[in-house]
């Protein structure tokens, strides 16, 4: 396939779902449970491109929420942050931190290789009216796609209960495409 690339380089982020429980019909917002999961962000991993630099800065900076002089830096396998935010314990000032990335949201390299199980679960609405996909990718985290995405799966593939039936790969700009 054209334009596809080879390898993705991956950040996530936690991020937690409210679900409010209801009672006798009723939405009881005093009473909600929350669910656990991972954001991802992917763009094609290509270290020997000069854009490549641009786009992964940009990735760590919405993953880890760096600030003007925090950075991200691996130490053979294990990813650390370091920086300075608000004090945890509520009082004034910040303090100094130089701590590992969990490794679940911690930046990784994927092959882009076909795979089935990708699953649609939400929307999502952005700016101006733009609408996004929520897809769940087999290997853990949740990304977004595009309509136009959606709408060629629509066309050229086969959708069950929300579930892609299609072998799929990603492409650049929150596209995921059937591999053909």
């Amino acid at each position: 396939m054209k334009n596809i690339p080879k390898q993705l380089y991956v950040v996530a982020s936690r991020r937690y779902e409210r679900e409010y429980v209801k009672v006798d019909g009723l939405y009881d917002y005093n009473n909600s449970v929350n669910t656990e999961y991972y954001f991802g962000f992917l763009h094609p991993h290509e270290p020997t491109r000069a854009a490549d630099a641009k786009r992964k800065k940009t990735q760590h900076e919405w993953a880890y929420f760096l600030r003007y002089k925090d950075v991200i830096y691996q130490v053979g396998e294990v990813w650390w942050q370091k920086g300075s935010r608000y004090k945890r314990d509520g009082t004034n000032g910040s303090e100094d931190f130089d701590e590992p990335i969990p490794l679940e949201v911690a930046p990784r390299i994927w092959d882009n290789e076909p795979l089935t199980g990708f699953k649609i679960i939400d929307t999502a609405n952005r700016y101006r009216g733009n609408k996004l996909l929520i897809i769940q990718d087999p290997r853990g985290l949740r990304f977004e796609i595009t309509v136009a995405s959606l709408f060629e799966i629509i066309s050229n593939g086969t959708i069950v209960n929300g579930e892609i039936m299609n072998p799929c790969v990603w492409k650049s700009g929150k596209n995921l495409v059937i591999y053909e």
